[in-house]
């Protein structure tokens, strides 16, 4: 399975979870299968931090790609242009980046240092309150240092996510959520999956695009009522 292939399941998950998120909330099987999109991406955002030509044009793309879904996710979430509630999982994925510049910077002859870089890319996800939030970062580290071994990965990943679901439940989250989040684990398949080629790249672009446009048409359908009531419920 290429990085393409790859891309196109994370993409899928993720629009079959906003889709279950904010027009078929009835429907449990759509979020459980976006469970799966995170660690696709966070994947993903290891790839590309390996192969990337450019690390500083790769991160500029990030960025920007954060700052243009965020309207549509404020849209999307919180019915407003702006919110300081929360916003889009990219900037999570920004800061990933940045802890794995600091970590492969910084880890062999500044170990300390390095993990202080960790916690504050960790603490800014958290203050941004971006989606996942420090699980994000810790989650692509992971998937960054275990890249050779498969077993360590996934014990870590199992160890992060068990970490997080106990801080959404301190935290109060929905039952049906926390029930859910445990499928998360299943992108481990597609990941094994992996052979290590790029695939077709021509539509990188486009990938970049879906998020914010899959994020702007799905309030559109909302707000404007452009589907059956009945879908609601």
């Amino acid at each position: 399975m290429s990085a393409f292939a790859l891309r196109l399941v994370a993409l899928l998950c993720m629009a079959l979870d906003q889709l279950g998120l904010v027009l078929l909330p009835g429907v449990s099987l759509l979020r459980a299968v976006g469970r799966l999109a995170l660690p696709l991406y966070c994947f993903l955002l290891c790839e590309g931090y390996r192969h990337t030509r450019s690390l500083r044009r790769y991160g500029l793309r990030l960025f920007l790609l954060a700052l243009l879904s965020e309207v549509p996710f404020d849209l999307v979430h919180f019915d407003a242009l702006f919110s300081p509630a929360g916003q889009n999982v990219v900037f999570t994925l920004c800061l990933s980046l940045l802890a794995l510049c600091c970590y492969d910077a910084l880890i062999v002859k500044k170990p300390l240092l390095c993990a202080a870089s960790v916690l504050l890319c960790c603490m800014a996800a958290m203050l941004l309150r971006s989606d996942y939030a420090a699980y994000g970062v810790l989650l692509t580290l992971c998937f960054h240092v275990f890249a050779d071994s498969p077993a360590r990965r996934a014990a870590g990943f199992a160890a992060l996510l068990s970490a997080y679901l106990l801080q959404l439940y301190a935290a109060g989250a929905p039952a049906s959520f926390l029930l859910l989040s445990p499928c998360a684990l299943l992108a481990l398949l597609p990941i094994s999956l992996y052979n290590g080629r790029p695939g077709v790249k021509r539509l990188r672009f486009a990938f970049y695009a879906a998020y914010p446009l899959g994020l702007l048409a799905l309030y559109l359908i909302r707000h404007f009522r452009l589907i059956p009531p009945y879908w609601y419920l």
